[in-house]
């Protein structure tokens, strides 16, 4: 999945000894391989988020909606949403 061309963002998950799931996303800069550090996105799974490949990405609304988020990728650093455009874009809180 790449978030920008140069920038890919790779998932991780397994279980806990109590089969309790977990998940992670974390950007690796694909020219290189280097690991740029943890994506931090609020995502109720490991399939929700989906890159555009753009620097920007979509979730889900509790209902189900689409929702577009964007930034620039910072090793790290939380995402910072894009000003919305349309009634399906959110900002994340």
């Amino acid at each position: 999945m790449y978030l920008t061309e140069d920038t890919a963002i790779v998932t991780l998950g397994g279980e806990y000894e109590d089969e309790e799931e977990w998940f992670g996303h974390h950007l690796v800069d694909v020219r290189t391989g280097t690991l740029r550090g943890e994506f931090t996105v609020e995502a109720s799974n490991p399939y929700e988020l989906v890159p555009l490949g753009d620097g920007s990405w979509l979730t889900g609304d509790p209902g189900g909606n689409p929702v577009r988020w964007s930034s620039a990728p910072q090793p790290s650093a939380p995402p910072h949403p894009a000003a919305p455009t349309s009634p399906y874009e959110r900002q994340q809180q």
